[in-house]
């Protein structure tokens, strides 16, 4: 069929030149023939389409028809499931601008451009759904030409999330597998059919001591399968390809020779139900073997502990009844193993009066817990024993078949804790509490008071006390302290609490109504020690200075208001009293002041404030013979300050020390200068205090202070108080030997006051003996005064010593 191209030829078809006779008629049928083909054509594209449109709507891939500038003309079924548009709502727009965002917009219009070069593209990317999701496709694009003309733009888009899926997953499996089997603590090697290893671990290399590269290619029995081992290798291979997962514990050798023990497993690899491998997993158990040895030892061990165990030992059943006891148990409990076997062990050693708490403890143990619990059990003899009970339950496969208990005899581990639990909270020497529990009492009680109620803390400390114990004893003067507690307990009412604080001091706290009502309990206290007693071959005179705090009236702390109730103690002290004072705020002020004091001395040597002061010492003619140096201390704020204040305080703070090298200097300094005028025979005497006389190297401060000066020992006196050497004097003796060695002359202060024997006095050399001067005063008034005197003189003749009289101001 010839295609007409214009009007014209359709003309010549049917034109009249055909329209005569017969041909008329052919012509005819020409007509016809030609529409019938036309028709039939017309039937043939309707059908293609129908057919195009069919496959194009059912296609699993998504295609799309562009303009060649990228705008929509047309897609499938499948491109709007995959993207989520519609035809209507996207016709005409540009695809780019639909599918693509970001940077996929920028390749999208690359892959555009090279389309319009009439350039076909196939990508994997990611394109858009119409809700934003991310949908990795497979995208070919192909240009529509006629005669080199673009005509537009074909696109298909295969959805390859699911291919993405399955790659991902394969490539996870085969990391996974890889990692596995590279990271396992079990030597790991893959085989072919026909044992040549294919790959090896680490394990396997660090086990068998190859490298990696020796294995490979290596059949398996040739590198680690020692010859007699063979047969039992093969069997495994065997076993493994035929299926069958294999496990058996053998033996294969290391690259050094070494033979170790080893679980093999077998496992095929098949690929179509096709073998094509094996892999073999050697774990090392050498441990487990030496561990299996171990654990016959150690029931062996077991059994001889258990036999031979100097704890009792028990194994019971579910029911609690005795199934075995060891020799240990026979021992503390007195039941031997016929005795015990069969009965019930709450009815053979438990006390009836805690059968309930047996119960309870052997009803933990078959329940699955254990038990470490302290508590009594009792002997065939009806003897209460305390014990340290460690029980377990018994375990087999899981299933608690009984248990046993372990029993230590702690009976004398408990008499210890009681002594150590009394000493805790008790005195020792005096049987009362201690401060501790003291404190902690007090504390309580004052937590649990009414606002309206009061207490009344008391301190007490005996006077004289360290004089008795030095002179008398320390056995005496603990039966002493004995006596004073269970007096001062005995005087109390029930109520009230009563520690010893340590030393010869005790401590009251006591309900507090009136001033009157708390005297009248002082003094039935001082009443009851003031008739003295005998102890030994000593009769002693007591007496008792006494502090009393008002709780909440002079402080609601503790630790404040024991402080005020001391401060009152000291009051009666310092005043030479015995009895009881009530604190007051002139008390307080007198702390506060001390306070001052203290702080300001820390200071004073840096700021200049202390001089030396310089007394002359006369002879019976009136000569000036020597002086005597003396500290005194001035403050800018607290103006003087006496020594008898001062010097107490600082040897209660360690400051004593310095202000002693201080002393000896200033007083050498000016003595060497002073000797250069009044001649040789011109002396001075310095205060040593006895915490000076305390340190170890005192001899040797000394020795240097002198040697700076340049100075020798001679016409040098040292004065030690007689109250501190008493007790001293024998302690010191070889410090004093040296310092009268290197020409120094010792000198006992305030002779008198103290207890010192003559014993003392007489092994200690000493040169020099000062009258206190409270036996000068009124020495041609007093009879007692001169008589004192004139015995301290006879004694310092008796001693070879020299006399000195302090306070001399009268002919």
């Amino acid at each position: 069929m010839v295609k007409s191209k214009n009007k014209s030829n359709m003309n010549e078809i049917i034109s009249p030149s055909f329209v005569s006779g017969n041909r008329k008629i052919k012509g005819r049928y020409r007509i016809y023939d030609k529409q019938r083909k036309e028709n039939d054509l017309k039937n043939e594209l309707i059908l293609q389409k129908t057919y195009y449109d069919k496959l194009f709507n059912i296609s699993d891939e998504a295609i799309v028809f562009l303009t060649k500038d990228d705008k929509i003309v047309n897609f499938n079924t499948a491109f709007s499931k995959l993207f989520g548009f519609t035809l209507e709502e996207t016709k005409g727009k540009l695809i780019n601008n639909l599918i693509a965002h970001g940077d996929k917009l920028e390749e999208a219009n690359w892959i555009s451009e090279k389309t319009l070069k009439f350039k076909e593209t196939s990508i994997k990317t990611i394109r858009l759904h119409k809700d934003g999701a991310k949908i990795p496709v497979k995208l070919n694009i192909k240009p529509i030409t006629k005669d080199n003309i673009l005509l537009g733009i074909y696109a298909v888009f295969k959805d390859i999330t699911e291919e993405n899926s399955i790659k991902e997953e394969l490539e996870i499996q085969s990391q996974s597998f890889n990692k596995l089997f590279k990271s396992s603590l079990d030597a790991m090697t893959f085989l072919d059919v026909n044992q040549k290893i294919l790959d090896v671990n680490k394990a396997f290399t660090d086990l068998f001591g190859y490298e990696e590269e020796e294995c490979k290619g290596i059949n398996i029995d040739n590198l680690i399968v020692p010859d007699v081992y063979r047969y039992e290798a093969m069997e495994l291979l065997i076993e493994s390809l035929a299926e069958k997962p294999t496990n058996i514990e053998t033996k294969r050798m290391k690259k050094n020779g070494q033979i170790i023990n080893v679980e093999a497993s077998g496992y095929s690899v098949t690929i179509d139900n096709k073998v094509i491998g094996i892999i073999i997993n050697y774990r090392d158990i050498s441990e487990r073997i030496h561990m299996i040895r171990q654990l016959e030892e150690q029931r062996v061990y077991f059994k001889q502990l258990f036999d031979n165990s100097p704890q009792a030992i028990v194994i019971i059943d579910p029911h609690d009844k005795v199934i075995d006891v060891n020799k240990g148990f026979s021992k503390i409990f007195g039941y031997d193993k016929a005795e015990s076997v069969g009965r019930y062990i709450d009815t053979l050693i438990v006390p009836s009066n805690i059968l309930s708490e047996a119960e309870g403890l052997s009803a933990k143990v078959i329940g699955g817990g254990v038990v470490k619990y302290q508590t009594k059990r009792i002997s065939k003899s009806k003897q209460l024993i305390d014990v340290d009970i460690l029980a377990y339950p018994i375990k087999l496969n899981e299933e608690r078949v009984g248990g046993y208990a372990i029993y230590s005899d702690i009976s004398e581990k408990k008499r210890i804790e009681r002594e150590i639990e009394f000493l805790a909270y008790r005195d020792n020497l005096t049987g009362l509490y201690n401060r501790g529990v003291f404190y902690d009492k007090l504390r309580e009680k004052i937590k649990n008071m009414g606002k309206q109620e009061k207490l009344a803390i008391c301190y007490i400390d005996l006077n004289g006390f360290k004089k008795i114990n030095d002179n008398m004893g320390h056995n005496i003067g603990d039966e002493l302290l004995r006596y004073v507690a269970k007096n001062i307990e005995d005087s109390l009412d029930s109520d009230d609490v009563v520690a010893r604080m340590g030393g010869d001091e005790f401590v009251i706290f006591s309900e507090f109504f009136t001033c009157e009502k708390i005297g009248l309990k002082m003094k039935a206290i001082i009443d009851r020690l003031n008739s003295g007693l005998k102890i030994l071959d000593y009769s002693i005179k007591i007496s008792l200075s006494i502090g009393v705090a008002i709780y909440p009236d002079h402080g609601r702390a503790v630790d404040e208001i024991i402080k005020k109730a001391d401060t009152a103690m000291y009051k009666v002290k310092r005043d030479g009293l015995s009895g009881y004072l009530i604190y007051t705020k002139e008390m307080g002020k007198n702390d506060n002041y001390l306070y001052q004091v203290e702080n300001a001395l820390r200071l004073a040597l840096a700021n200049n404030e202390i001089q030396m002061h310089y007394q002359p010492i006369l002879s019976m003619d009136g000569r000036v013979k020597g002086c005597e140096a003396l500290m005194r201390w001035e403050n800018n704020i607290l103006g003087k300050i006496s020594p008898g204040v001062f010097i107490p305080l600082a040897e209660n703070n360690g400051e004593i020390h310095q202000l002693g090298i201080f002393a000896l200097n200033q007083a050498l300094t000016v003595f060497k200068k002073w000797q250069k005028i009044f001649g040789n025979d011109f002396f001075i005497s310095i205060n040593i205090s006895v915490k000076q006389m305390e340190k170890e190297n005192i001899v040797d401060i000394i020795s240097e202070i002198l040697n700076k000066q340049g100075l020798s020992g001679k016409s040098i006196h040292l004065e030690i108080t007689e109250s501190c050497s008493s007790e001293n004097v024998p302690k010191f003796k070889e410090k004093l030997l040296k310092l009268k060695e290197m020409g120094l002359a010792i000198v006992i202060d305030d002779f008198g006051t103290g207890y010192s024997s003559y014993g003392q006095l007489r092994d200690s050399k000493i040169d020099f003996i000062k009258i206190d001067r409270s036996f000068v005063d009124a020495i041609d008034k007093k009879v007692d005064n001169k008589s004192i005197v004139e015995a301290i003189i006879a004694l310092g003749r008796s001693l070879g010593a020299k006399i000195i009289g302090e306070g001399v101001e009268t002919v």
